[in-house]
């Protein structure tokens, strides 16, 4: 017959016994760790190291700032000392063309010697050429403002315009005690330090953390629905009387802890690697005060003392013109005097720079460098 036919060739027969059935559940599931992974401070470890790798770079690029300013800052004041350096072989000219000018004149008259001549002309010529080595300084102090401050360069460029940095640095303390203590609270180096500690105790309570073992506690809630369509299937939830729900502990307990152990003995490492570069860098941060602080004082002492030079060899030279025009001395100490004069004034200007770049470099170790120029670092 054609029922067996379809059999043989197999053909499949339908069986209402068979027929095709959907089973919909839709469950709420909720585990709350009660050991490892519990609380705040495993759940948010991740987002603690970002936010201190954050903190980190804000540190590092205040610093960099801090280092830009103070080159610039040195720019500035060796710029102002080859200007006024500048206007002393200038008036060193002068002074010896003048001299020069009187010796000939006193030859033309026979009260003086050619030599005398020579010689003037010998240290008018030594003049100039100080006057073209300080200008030569002037122009490489204008070329590191422009890679300081500019975007890009071209060659003959007029000079820039600088104004003065009088009055913008004040006269420091030198209480070690109490720049040690500004120190620690703005120096960004040693701020970034203590952030490279946090974020090692962040790793390590981590660590200590993934080590224990798993233990969770589960509830679930959810409903269920059988029919002959996925549709059908859904409204037949509203069928049960109650929905279904279920409450456990699962606990996962590893069958060796050496890795864990591995990882927390490798975070206690790291953290006393970083408690040992905090260490070194206030160390180094305290010498470099100590310098910085030394450098200053020995600056101020050598400003009076180079004064005074000056202020001698002004004295000296007028005394020797005086005692050349009585014929007492011969041209030639007075051309002497006038190059000492030139050399101490030079001298006194580098001098004054030097102090100013001294407390430049104490401002730069204490991190506070911008905040005492007035400048507004917005690293947000």
């Amino acid at each position: 017959n054609s029922s067996s036919t379809r059999a043989r060739i197999g053909i499949p027969t339908y069986d209402p016994l068979y027929r095709t059935e959907y089973h919909t559940t839709t469950r709420l599931t909720v585990t709350q760790p009660l050991l490892r992974n519990f609380g705040f401070d495993a759940n948010l470890a991740e987002v603690r190291l970002q936010r201190s790798a954050v903190l980190s770079a804000r540190h590092e690029t205040r610093s960099t700032i801090e280092q830009v300013t103070a080159q610039l800052m040195a720019a500035l004041l060796e710029n102002e000392f080859a200007l006024e350096n500048i206007r002393v072989k200038e008036q060193s000219i002068q002074l010896a063309q003048s001299l020069l000018n009187e010796n000939q004149r006193r030859v033309n008259e026979g009260m003086m010697s050619p030599i005398d001549v020579t010689q003037a002309q010998v240290r008018v010529a030594e003049a100039r050429e100080e006057l073209l080595v300080a200008r030569s300084f002037y122009l490489s102090r204008q070329n590191t403002l422009r890679e300081l401050t500019g975007h890009d360069f071209s060659f003959g460029e007029p000079e820039l315009q600088v104004g003065s940095t009088e009055g913008l640095l004040t006269s420091p303390e030198t209480d070690r005690t109490l720049l040690a203590r500004q120190l620690i609270e703005f120096s960004p180096i040693y701020q970034a330090a203590l952030e490279l500690v946090q974020a090692e105790n962040v790793r390590l309570a981590y660590a200590k953390d993934q080590g224990y073992p798993q233990v969770d506690l589960q509830a679930s809630v959810g409903v269920n629905g059988l029919s002959d369509g996925p549709g059908s299937s859904y409204r037949d939830f509203s069928n049960r009387s109650e929905p279904d729900w279920s409450v456990g502990v699962v606990v996962s307990v590893p069958l060796e802890r050496k890795v864990s152990r591995a990882r927390v003995s490798e975070a206690q490492r790291r953290k006393q690697q970083a408690l040992y570069n905090v260490k070194r860098t206030e160390l180094q941060l305290m010498v470099a005060l100590d310098n910085a602080v030394r450098e200053v004082q020995t600056a101020q002492e050598r400003v009076a003392l180079v004064a005074d030079s000056v202020r001698l060899a002004q004295e000296a030279l007028r005394a020797e013109e005086r005692r050349l025009a009585s014929g007492l001395t011969t041209s030639y100490n007075v051309l002497n005097q006038q190059r000492e004069l030139s050399m101490a004034r030079t001298r006194g200007l580098a001098a004054e720079v030097d102090v100013n770049k001294a407390l430049v470099q104490l401002l730069l170790v204490q991190g506070r460098l911008t905040d005492a120029l007035g400048l507004l670092v917005n690293l947000d």
